[in-house]
């Protein structure tokens, strides 16, 4: 969840040249904006998908099948209750999808305390089966890879995840904002850590958060406040 709301720019497709072994292949991004929620991606190669934090089911099933896409890999770049809503519906629907979470958000999913869905008024529990990825883990979409990037700070088991030059970063790092820490395993000496890895990344990458509009790294060493020394 992030600490600072803001209103989303609507990006329609974003189609970009990934190098992988030495070939040129397509990664297309449809971004699904949240408002108020959480926003969600599909990240497609050829004619297999990644959706990264699920809310709306029912919107991404429409776009995989308008797109022909098969669903693969449902990816969590945490494990509070805002990012997980459209999990078990997605998983009905493609049941052979894997659904990966880092090891240290996973007990998060089936526990409206530790999701915080219980502070918020609501009961959300998510009980699939689930995959662990780490930062040694590295997704094959048709010749689209998608790298994991270890992030906690916001939760323990917070990741970003990093195709050519786009990054997704879930509650970890916003348009002009960071992830709050004040959310049960939190930890503001472990994000800052994280936030400097990240902005190792070119000044070009997009920045594609969890909330809020997209960005860049350029942008973000150049203006946002809690990123400057």
């Amino acid at each position: 969840m992030t600490g600072k709301v803001s209103k989303f720019r609507l990006l329609f497709v974003l189609i970009l040249l990934v190098s992988v072994t030495g070939c040129k292949a397509a990664a297309a991004v449809y971004p699904l904006p949240g408002g108020e929620g959480a926003n969600s991606y599909i990240v497609a190669g050829r004619d297999k998908a990644a959706v990264i934090d699920p809310v709306s089911s029912e919107e991404i099933i429409a776009v995989l099948r308008k797109k022909g896409l098969q669903l693969q890999y449902v990816i969590l770049t945490h494990g509070h209750f805002d990012h997980i809503l459209g999990v078990e519906e997605l998983v009905k629907e493609y049941p052979e999808a894997r659904v990966m979470v880092h090891p240290g958000d996973e007990d998060k999913l089936a526990d409206p305390v530790k999701n915080v869905s219980r502070s918020f008024g609501q009961e959300i529990t998510v009980r699939v089966n689930t995959v662990p990825l780490t930062g040694e883990t590295e997704l094959d979409l048709g010749g689209v890879t998608l790298e994991v990037m270890e992030t906690p700070g916001h939760t323990g088991g917070s990741i970003c995840i990093k195709t050519g030059k786009i990054v997704f970063t879930g509650d970890t790092l916003f348009r002009g904002s960071v992830g709050r820490t004040d959310l049960g395993d939190g930890s503001p000496s472990d994000l800052t850590a994280s936030l400097k890895k990240i902005m190792e990344l070119p000044g070009e990458t997009r920045v594609l958060p969890g909330h809020g509009e997209t960005t860049t790294i350029g942008e973000e060493k150049e203006d946002n406040p809690f990123l400057q020394e």
